[in-house]
């Protein structure tokens, strides 16, 4: 009896421990869980500033562009390395930036700016295209011939009716992603932001006649060494930037071509980003530059498209420039300048790569 009355004891002299260890057991728990909660809303935080602030990953973003991915998702000025990112209002989500560093810096296009000032450039240049609007324009890609691109687009700057849109066309020198590749995001340069034209960028997607694949571009220096010299001289205008794969059919261009027609037609610059013979001797080259230019005067587009890349990089671009060009009734080429790398750096018994710059414009209203 004693025995049975001692235990009755003990237990109740337990129950509150019980209680007060499974009341410490819960806590601990929630304890755990908001831990967890916060740990994980750092490691988003911590996520998001390693993609802003351009680490060396593959989707990093960096001043020199070192990142292999060059793009990343910004709110935020990135000439301003202290700007906060901020939300995108209206729950947007933020812009992807591709940045041209890696391809053109601003030191490189500042010494470029100087040489084309020099009087031995003066050789390299031709005749300036007729009065009216340039409606079509083929630019290089390398940068011993930057020159001549500041050279064109000069003359672009200067005329009195300026393109409103630049729709952008270059070869996809890796023939990587689909075979007509476009983005939508903004271009950080060593001169300002090139802002992609959204709308038409849209019509080309909705048509199927073009896929959405920024990893095409970061890379691609077709694009990457023209799109600095936009926003140098043609600051605020907005781009179509869109790659194809070599040889991409004529068939699927004129579509393409056919679905920009109203924009091209109000105020819109059709700019092939091109290359000529490549790795050549420079007699060689000579003679393949001569043949392109017979066909590109002729305007027989049909040869043009089917050349190899002995005589340029983008055939059916051109191609397709130059029928487009005879369609809209446009007077040129004229050339702007033609040379090789040869004639620009001075070394001779090299290998060359040579270049046009050609264009074809339109009279303005009034002169027409």
């Amino acid at each position: 009896m004693t025995n049975r009355i001692g235990n009755k004891l003990k237990g109740r002299r337990a129950l509150p421990v019980l209680i007060l260890l499974l009341a410490v057991l819960l806590l601990l728990v929630r304890l755990t869980a908001l831990a967890q909660a916060g740990h994980s809303g750092t490691g988003a935080g911590d996520n998001g500033n390693g993609v802003n602030s351009g680490g060396d990953g593959a989707g990093g973003f960096s001043e020199g562009g070192s990142g292999a991915g060059g793009a990343r998702s910004d709110t935020a000025d990135s000439t301003d390395p202290g700007a906060a990112l901020a939300a995108p209002a209206g729950n947007q989500p933020p812009a992807e930036i591709i940045d041209t560093g890696q391809h053109l810096n601003r030191r490189q296009m500042e010494e470029a700016l100087a040489m084309a000032k020099e009087e031995r450039w003066a050789i390299h240049l031709k005749d300036g295209a007729e009065g009216g609007r340039i409606r079509c324009l083929t630019l290089p890609h390398h940068l011993p011939a930057a020159g001549l691109t500041i050279h064109a687009l000069e003359e672009l700057a200067g005329r009195r009716q300026k393109p409103g849109v630049i729709i952008l066309m270059g070869p996809n020198h890796q023939n990587i992603g689909p075979a007509a590749a476009v983005t939508s995001a903004v271009w950080q340069t060593a001169y300002g932001r090139v802002e992609p034209q959204k709308e038409i960028i849209a019509a080309l997607l909705r048509e199927g006649l073009a896929a959405e694949a920024l990893e095409c571009f970061p890379q691609e220096h077709s694009l990457g060494m023209v799109i600095p010299w936009l926003a140098k001289f043609l600051p605020d205008t907005p781009v179509v930037p869109l790659l194809f794969h070599y040889q991409y059919p004529m068939k699927d261009l004129e579509k393409l071509l056919g679905v920009l027609e109203p924009w091209l037609e109000e105020d819109g610059l059709l700019l092939v980003s091109v290359d000529f013979s490549h790795h050549q001797e420079a007699d060689e080259a000579a003679r393949h530059d001569e043949k392109t230019a017979q066909l590109l005067e002729k305007g027989d587009w049909r040869t043009l498209a089917g050349l190899s890349s002995d005589y340029l990089d983008s055939p059916t671009l051109v191609a397709a420039m130059v029928r487009y060009s005879l369609d809209r009734k446009l007077t040129g080429p004229a050339v702007l300048a033609h040379t090789n790398t040869g004639r620009l750096t001075g070394i001779a018994g090299q290998e060359v790569t040579s270049y046009f710059v050609l264009a074809y414009t339109e009279k303005e209203a009034e002169e027409q």
